[in-house]
């Protein structure tokens, strides 16, 4: 997962992916179990363009994915964005890998249907 640090940065990777998942991170146990599970999920797909953002110390980007998303804030969550729209949110312990692989499935069949095409 990439860092973003600035609001300009958060912007431009949802801009810039068709599919983007963001993970905002605090500093609690929660945290760090979900920042586990989730680099092990994305490291198994390298394709899917995931960033993350320390709510600690860059306030500023996480105010603009929570603004971006329009979800209520959460620290630690899981925002999925597909064409600028917040698809998909989880937070606290319902951040689990299994929930986000029909979200990876659905962004595959996507990259797959526009390749044939």
């Amino acid at each position: 997962m990439i860092a973003l640090t600035t609001q300009e940065d958060v912007e431009n990777f949802v801009k810039q992916n068709a599919r983007a998942v963001i993970f905002k991170a605090g500093s609690c146990r929660q945290t760090e179990n979900a920042l586990h599970r989730l680099t092990a999920f994305f490291n198994k797909y390298p394709d899917i363009p995931a960033a993350r953002i320390d709510v600690v110390s860059h306030r500023n980007a996480s105010n603009m994915a929570t603004g971006l998303s329009g979800k209520k804030h959460e620290s630690p969550q899981v925002l999925v964005f597909k064409a600028g729209e917040c698809i998909f949110e989880a937070n606290h312990w319902r951040i689990e890998a299994i929930t986000l692989i029909d979200i990876v499935e659905s962004y595959l069949t996507d990259r797959s249907a526009k390749k044939i095409q």
